[in-house]
């Protein structure tokens, strides 16, 4: 019995990086052979673990245009409509999306058909994000093709909030297909089943892991502060308030000394450095440096590298940020708003967790905390503890292999 796993660029570059850390687990599993079936192929692959295949047939681009033409005259474009017609969201904006989304399914029915047509020994088919791929993978175990499918949800392919007019295409008419969704908390599952009618019994609980490394990371000295924060420059992360909250507490904490790295790129770095740049100016008590787009590995190495205080998160949505995962493991507590799954990860016990609804004065209030501290090296180990007991790799990525091995 063979799987294959849809990644939308994994192991070619532009993101997916966690996935490195899953992937290790997948050479010790019953399955008789496991193939990465990407979306996108553009570059140079990273390198796959012994053992598992990469295959690119659904990053093809063959038949864009006829599929792009089919989409508008297709069952599933049309039961869209529909649906955003009986909700009040029917729009140009919303129809567009609905078409998009759904050319995207009928190329990758149309690719993902074929292949497993010349590998009839795959039998499961695992896809990393719930989005179009997942549904193709649903419309081929419809066809026969296959017999199981499973999923798991995030943060960005879960909440619906995130999307134009608070919309995702296509999610309803496939939730009763899956053999298995597998979210981040129980505020996902509960809301998988609220927003889209996926019955509970088929939504599992099964956080992601990260590796736990043997050193932990430094605290500055007395008087400074480094903190760190880790996430794409766009605007549901909120780094533009993050600024406005490091402004606020620079100035009641004018005998600190305050460094600040963000470590991630995106279409808002230049601006972003350009707004902190007019507010960070020579001769305040505020240092920052924007990293851009880096490896996963350099992430986890700059821990140990650097001396590093807190990790900081302001984003306005989120699953169950790895992100946070690697630095607490690295025994570097974070702080970070009360929403998604994060409460499942930071509490006021090895962090500091703000409202759902944070304000700038409940961040400030938050980063003055943190910087008086007494018990700081408490606050760090029990941050590492907690990454040890609930998201640790090791136990949870081989756990999550042998319940698929059990379908």
């Amino acid at each position: 019995m063979d799987i294959a796993i849809i990644t939308n660029m994994y192991p070619y570059p532009g993101g997916e990086q966690f996935l490195e850390t899953e992937m290790k687990f997948w050479q010790e599993t019953t399955f008789h052979n496991v193939t990465v079936l990407p979306l996108s192929a553009a570059g140079s692959p990273r390198a796959l673990p012994a053992g598992i295949n990469v295959d690119v047939s659904l990053a093809s681009r063959r038949g864009l245009v006829r599929h792009g033409f089919s989409a508008i005259f297709s069952q599933y474009f049309v039961r869209e409509c529909f649906h955003l017609k009986q909700n009040g969201k029917i729009s140009i904006v919303s129809l567009v999306w609905a078409w998009k989304m759904t050319v995207g399914l009928l190329a990758t029915v149309s690719n993902l058909g074929r292949w497993l047509e010349r590998n009839p020994s795959v039998s499961v088919i695992y896809s990393y994000w719930n989005n179009y791929s997942s549904y193709a993978a649903c419309v081929a175990k419809r066809r026969g093709l296959i017999t199981k499918v499973v999923s798991r949800c995030h943060g960005w392919d879960l909440y619906e909030e995130r999307r134009p007019h608070q919309y995702m295409p296509l999610k309803r008419q496939f939730s009763s297909d899956f053999d298995g969704v597998f979210v981040l908390s129980k505020a996902a599952r509960s809301y998988m089943a609220r927003r889209y009618g996926t019955k509970e019994g088929r939504v599992h609980i099964m956080p992601l892991g990260v590796s736990v490394p043997a050193e932990q990371s430094e605290p500055s000295g007395e008087g400074e502060i480094h903190l760190v924060s880790v996430s794409s420059c766009i605007r549901v992360k909120r780094i533009d308030q993050l600024i406005s909250g490091l402004k606020e507490f620079a100035l009641q904490s004018p005998d600190l000394q305050i460094r600040w790295t963000h470590i991630g790129g995106g279409p808002l770095q230049e601006d972003l450095e350009t707004l902190a740049s007019g507010i960070f100016t020579q001769g305040t008590n505020v240092s920052f440096e924007f990293k851009g787009a880096v490896t996963n590995e350099f992430v986890n190495r700059f821990y140990f590298e650097e001396k590093v205080d807190f990790f900081i998160n302001t984003s306005e949505s989120e699953g169950m940020p790895v992100s946070i995962m690697e630095a607490m493991a690295a025994g570097v507590p974070a702080i970070a708003p009360d929403i998604g799954g994060v409460s499942d990860l930071v509490s006021n016990d090895c962090g500091y967790l703000l409202p759902k609804s944070w304000q700038i004065e409940d961040l400030v209030h938050a980063l003055r905390t943190a910087s008086q501290e007494a018990e700081i090296t408490k606050l760090r180990f029990a941050a590492r503890r907690k990454v040890e007991a609930m998201f640790n790799a090791s136990v949870n990525y081989p756990k999550f292999i042998r319940t698929l091995e059990r379908l």
